[in-house]
């Protein structure tokens, strides 16, 4: 999602843009929400005739670039590019968070839409859906699953999961590169991440995918989770 300050408190006036526009994507570079961004950003400058820069500043579920851009000046010029954790994440953590998302920012339009998806090495002993789940009831707190960080939408899933009996030990990490390498690494038992932080993976069948929460093609390669009737 690409959000900026409140129209409400922001002092754009006559022509816009007069100078080059930052935007800060709250993860890090390589993970799925650079590569949109990227994109995103070679268009946008042609469209708008102005130099955008991107930098990073990821951490705490997004919530470091999001504080940062809060206290920014008001004035267009410094955006942030984000998922939808930059809302969710203050909610769960409002003592620590900065910046109220429902306040302090105007969200200017969601640009990507990409599924979930639960990997696991492909060496592993979780071979299948049906495994993991056996496991996860059995000996509950015995698997451990990294995540982009607290108060994602990959750590929201694991703990629906638990309100079902199904509980995995959630491992939050700087972003959805990290989690999907974790699970290819062998650091925990799988990751939960954006589908596009892990395909090539998955593609290349280094990890075995259990499932992926979205109905259309996107993350065909992986099978649909929601056929399992698993939350």
């Amino acid at each position: 999602m690409l959000h900026g300050l409140p129209e409400r408190q922001c002092r754009c006036s006559g022509k816009y843009p007069t100078k080059p526009i930052e935007l800060v994507n709250t993860f890090p570079p390589g993970g799925p929400t650079d590569i949109p961004a990227r994109i995103v950003i070679a268009e946008l400058s042609k469209e708008l005739g102005t130099q955008i820069t991107m930098q990073y500043k990821p951490g705490a579920g997004g919530m470091i670039g999001a504080a940062y851009v809060s206290t920014a000046k008001p004035d267009g010029y410094t955006l942030v590019w984000s998922s939808s954790s930059t809302v969710s994440a203050p909610l769960l953590e409002k003592e620590a968070a900065a910046y109220d998302p429902l306040k302090d920012f105007t969200t200017i339009a969601t640009a990507v839409v990409i599924p979930n998806v639960l990997t696991t090495h492909a060496s592993g002993a979780l071979t299948s859906l049906d495994v993991m789940l056996k496991v996860a009831k059995d000996k509950p707190g015995s698997l451990t699953c990294a995540t982009p960080g607290v108060g994602t939408t990959p750590h929201f899933v694991l703990e629906v999961f638990k309100m079902h009996g199904i509980n995995v030990i959630a491992v939050p990490t700087k972003g959805g590169a990290a989690a999907a390498t974790s699970a290819l690494g062998k650091h925990t038992d799988m990751g939960i991440h954006l589908y596009s932080a892990g395909h090539r993976s998955c593609e290349e069948r280094r990890v075995t995918s259990f499932g992926h929460y979205r109905q259309d093609g996107a993350g065909a390669q992986c099978p649909d989770a929601q056929g399992k009737r698993v939350p």
